[in-house]
């Protein structure tokens, strides 16, 4: 099965690295794969560093690697300029920011999912989240989107869900790159509209989601961009939106600690070139992914929009 991974990045070599590595050692398993890197024009080397591992990787078998790099509009205008050019032999496409990286075995697992009876579009999966180091602080579990609270809240995470490629060329799905920070939740709402058939698997661990303390959808743009979004809603969804997003933080308290912590996991180092092996410590009582601000998750491994 032929995987379309699309990185967007700018100005995030360490951690581009790592997740360049961690998408190229999934190769195998009947797992083909083609990383493309959106760059949005970095001056911090990385240009340098993908045409040294685009010729080092030519030829490899089951494994190719492109990269452009251009002005853009942000991370979405990013990605939607790399799905517009998503090749018609990909079977399934996702989306890797800078600074997450797969799990090994991950794409494996996924084409597995695809490969059943029910033919899913879509296949969710869950996640780690780490800290700046890469240490662990907690997991986060799966949860079945819904439309009817997708209108407050994100129902997707782009780190864990895979795309049947070519539900993505019918139905020309893109983000709306006008929102910087939002455009997560319009592609959501967009999405689950068109009531895709899901295959939700809870238990499976297949990518890292990096706490930088720099997230952009953490920071003051966001919040502004949610402040006049939610100017856009009617009166009874302002008023039950709080409420919305309790039930989903509670949710995920009580199905988050269904998920048993991996008791330790393989990730890129950055300057590394194999995987270190880390062992779970304490984690932290509440995600930080249950901050109240948070809304969608666009960022390239920099703050910037």
């Amino acid at each position: 099965m032929l995987f379309y991974i699309v990185t967007p990045s700018l100005d995030a070599l360490p951690w581009l690295t790592c997740c360049v590595r961690s998408v190229a050692d999934q190769v195998g398993s009947g797992v083909q794969v083609h990383h493309h890197v959106q760059d949005g024009g970095s001056t911090d080397g990385s240009l340098s560093w993908l045409e040294e591992w685009r010729t080092a990787h030519e030829g490899v078998e089951g494994y190719r690697f492109t990269f452009a790099s251009e002005p853009d509009a942000g991370a979405y205008d990013a990605i939607n300029r790399a799905w517009a050019n998503l090749p018609y032999e990909a079977e399934v496409t996702a989306l890797l920011n800078s600074d997450e990286q797969y799990l090994p075995g991950a794409l494996a697992a996924v084409a597995d999912a695809f490969s059943r009876d029910s033919e899913p579009e879509l296949v969710l999966t869950s996640f780690l989240i780490l800290d700046e180091d890469h240490h662990y602080i907690s997991h986060r579990r799966a949860l079945a989107p819904r439309l009817w609270s997708s209108a407050v809240q994100c129902g997707i995470e782009t780190c864990t869900t895979f795309f049947r490629a070519e539900s993505v060329r019918r139905r020309g799905l893109r983000f709306n790159s006008r929102w910087k920070c939002l455009a997560d939740l319009f592609f959501a709402r967009r999405l689950l509209a068109f009531s895709p058939r899901i295959e939700l698997l809870p238990r499976l661990l297949t990518s890292t989601f990096l706490v930088t303390g720099h997230n952009l959808s953490w920071g003051p743009r966001s919040r502004e961009e949610r402040r006049r979004y939610m100017t856009t809603l009617s009166p009874w969804l302002v008023k039950c939106e709080p409420l919305i997003r309790r039930w989903i933080q509670f949710k995920h308290s009580i199905l988050d600690r269904l998920l048993p912590s991996p008791g330790q996991y393989s990730v890129y180092l950055p300057r590394e070139r194999t995987r270190s092996t880390l062992s779970v410590g304490h984690a932290s009582p509440r995600s930080p992914l249950s901050l109240p601000s948070r809304s969608g998750r666009p960022h390239r491994g920099s703050t910037r929009p």
